[in-house]
């Protein structure tokens, strides 16, 4: 267990992202690591040749650099957390 310090949460940010039926994001990088976490709904995050459908409870790690896409399942909306952090 460790505490996030003043300095260590200057890196982290945290985002509640609404996405609508059938949107997503477009394939794309960034040089942070990312944690998605799907609150609501379904999703499924493809990159670097994999594919997962996250369901509500699910998480992905993407490593800085990695290239990925996200789109929305079964015409519904879906509810992400995403935990990003900047080197």
């Amino acid at each position: 267990l460790q505490k996030i310090t003043e300095v260590q949460s200057k890196r982290t940010t945290v985002c509640y992202s609404y996405f609508q039926p059938d949107g997503g994001a477009e394939l794309s990088s960034s040089p942070k690591e990312r944690v998605y976490y799907v609150v609501k709904g379904s999703i499924t995050v493809s990159g670097g040749g994999e594919k997962h459908v996250l369901e509500e409870g699910g998480l992905v790690y993407i490593a800085p650099g990695e290239e990925r896409d996200l789109v929305v399942n079964d015409g519904k909306p879906a509810e992400v957390l995403a935990i990003i952090v900047t080197p």
